[in-house]
């Protein structure tokens, strides 16, 4: 059994009412936070256990916030600069890799020592389950939850695109990804699954980034050795050019997977993922279930936002 954090989807009593207010579920199930077990249980063959204490891993997502002694650090990123705070108040935390150099140039500036390893593990779930969806659609749109409605209010019916909601279970959001031929995404897992896939894929902005804003997507970029390019959503007057410009100009992934895979800070079950099915099998939900990877389970939120 590994311990792990995820984010559990929990932002505060104000915003679960407001949620519930306007008919969604009161948690963000997130599909990018709800990957983080799922990777490690296939790479590791053990079942995961949430938990909010110490000697626990943090992989996936930008989840400093949780950070306690003797944890340890495998592809996770700050979200913005000042989060290293959390970083620098904690002891005897093992760093295995980050998200990339951004993140680890903040540690080494606060005297804290980390490889110069890059990259989030979701991008090595094509090598743990293939990708066996047909395209259905040319343009995929994957709208971070915050942006989902505002994505739905400006584009309409104008548009032929498939509209991701990213608090679907993780499985299906997935395959949403893999049905499209181009991604434009203002969540950074659609992103990283898109290009994972080979899916030419852009990050849309909601308006002219701050820093902070873009902090995590550079972070991603500059660890898979790209610069960052995005396009303003609230500039968007034609979608299917802007389709054009992530075939024409999206610098695909190319990114060597041996280092983060190697620094996986547990045993590695080299067999697990063998007769696992892809992504569109009939059996995906039974082997799931009937593996040692268990489907996300929602616990009491944890005290750290």
């Amino acid at each position: 059994m590994i311990p792990m954090y995820w984010w559990e989807g929990y932002h505060g009593l104000q915003t679960v009412m407001r949620r519930i207010s306007h008919g969604k579920k009161p948690y963000v199930f997130n599909f990018g936070d709800q990957l983080s077990p799922l990777v490690v249980s296939l790479l590791s063959g053990q079942r995961i256990q949430h938990s909010t204490s110490s000697y626990k891993l943090l992989a996936l997502g930008s989840i400093f916030f949780s950070l306690r002694d003797h944890d340890i650090v495998w592809g996770s990123g700050l979200i913005k600069p000042s989060h290293v705070a959390f970083a620098a108040s904690r002891k005897m935390v093992k760093y295995a890799a980050v998200r990339g150099p951004k993140t680890r140039d903040i540690l080494i500036s606060h005297g804290i020592d980390c490889p110069e390893i890059y990259g989030d593990p979701a991008l090595l779930l094509p090598s743990l389950i293939k990708n066996d969806v047909e395209k259905r659609y040319t343009i995929g749109l994957v709208p971070h939850f915050y942006h989902y409605d505002a994505f739905k209010e400006k584009l309409g019916n104008k548009y032929n695109f498939k509209l991701i909601d990213v608090e679907r279970p993780y499985d299906a959001v997935v395959r949403d990804i893999l049905s499209c031929e181009i991604i434009l995404s203002s969540s950074l897992h659609g992103l990283i699954i898109g290009e994972a896939y080979g899916i030419p894929s852009l990050l849309l902005t909601m308006s002219e980034p701050s820093q902070d804003d873009i902090f995590k997507f550079e972070d991603y970029f500059h660890g898979t050795k790209r610069s960052l390019k995005f396009v303003n959503f609230s500039r968007i007057h034609n979608l299917n050019q802007l389709a054009n410009i992530a075939l024409s100009s999206t610098e695909l992934l190319s990114y060597n997977t041996n280092p983060l895979l190697s620094s996986f800070p547990f045993p590695r079950n080299e067999a697990a993922h063998i007769s696992a099915p892809g992504w569109n099998s009939s059996d995906f939900t039974s082997w799931i279930f009937k593996s040692s990877v268990r489907p996300p389970q929602w616990y009491i939120p944890a005290k750290f936002h």
